[in-house]
């Protein structure tokens, strides 16, 4: 009776324990991809596929340990939070920028690109006579009034730019330096003091 049985039972894969090992095949092929995945995607953070194979159980479905698992999650989250903290840095260093080099608009009714040049160009000479008080501050241990400014040849800048007028303040740790409209029109004053940011007034 035994010869005559048909010989596909014999056939490994179609035995119990040859759909085992299939199976088994089937499955380790499948975990193989995964940290494939995981170190393209992880980079430096993973080590060779091999090393996570290695925290695999040696069953016929071999799934990643706990632990490695919590420490793959943890790199995963330590890369997010360090992604976001950069973000957060960037957001905070452009809005200290944006407030130091603001660019000062002109009122309404003097949207012409005439008024708007001349507001740049009084912006520059506040910037400038700032940078000449540093200067002078640094040789002389004070800071000057205008005309020492200009007589001392720490600035280029005229006493106006029509129709702003220029004005120093000064006293024994700070300076003011201030243009004053002499027209109608906006904004009536901008000034500049140590702290090196432009400010304006209606």
């Amino acid at each position: 009776w035994i010869e005559h049985q048909p010989s596909e039972l014999r056939v490994g894969g179609s035995t119990p324990s040859g759909v085992a090992i299939r199976k088994a095949g089937l499955a380790l092929l499948r975990t193989c991809r995964l940290a494939l995945l995981l170190t393209f995607l992880l980079g430096p953070q993973l080590t060779t596929a091999s090393d996570l194979l290695q925290n695999l159980h040696s069953g016929y479905l071999p799934p990643v340990r706990f632990r490695g698992a919590m420490e793959v999650a943890e790199r995963i989250m330590g890369r997010v939070f360090g992604f976001v903290g950069t973000i957060v840095t960037l957001a905070i260093g452009m809005y200290i920028y944006s407030l130091q080099v603001k660019t000062l608009t002109p009122g309404a009714g003097s949207g012409n690109p005439e008024e708007a040049a001349t507001i740049t160009g009084v912006k520059n000479d506040l910037i400038s006579i700032a940078n000449a008080e540093r200067g002078y501050l640094a040789l002389q241990g004070k800071y000057a009034s205008l005309d020492e400014l200009t007589s001392g040849n720490y600035i280029t800048t005229k006493g106006d730019r029509p129709p702003y007028t220029y004005d120093v303040e000064v006293t024994s740790g700070s300076f003011r330096a201030t243009a004053t409209r002499t027209t109608k029109g906006a904004p009536a004053q901008l000034w500049i003091t140590e702290s090196m940011q432009v400010q304006a007034s209606d």
